[in-house]
């Protein structure tokens, strides 16, 4: 039985993963704390999502008002993966407060309504 990624059931491309990239990362350093948890947390979505290397160095060059845009372009299947695993790195680190107002503020972006 042949192993279908996250990413190829997503449909993610690679504009969407250098995207996805540039919103995490954002997250991360929104609240000037990295810690081992939320690297661990990335890890796992590069994994997923197959994001290598390269694909990863040039989303964290990505314009985040840019990636915000691609982002809204994506499917809400798309779009709750997202956001839900902004949620885990949010979890990761149990800080917060800046966090969440930028989860609002990316949620709002990209036009996404939770369910």
């Amino acid at each position: 039985m042949t192993k279908i990624s996250l990413s190829s059931q997503l449909g993610f491309s690679d504009l969407h993963k250098q995207a996805i990239t540039s919103i995490i990362v954002e997250m991360i350093n929104c609240d000037g704390i990295i810690t081992l948890d939320e690297v661990n947390v990335l890890n796992i979505i590069n994994q997923q999502l197959g994001i290598s290397s390269d694909l990863f160095f040039a989303g964290k060059a990505f314009d985040f008002s840019h990636a915000l845009t691609v982002a809204d372009s994506m499917t809400d299947a798309q779009k709750r993966y997202l956001m839900q695993t902004l949620v885990n790195i949010i979890d990761a680190d149990g800080v917060a407060t800046r966090e969440e107002w930028l989860l609002e503020h990316i949620g709002k972006s990209i036009h996404y309504l939770a369910e």
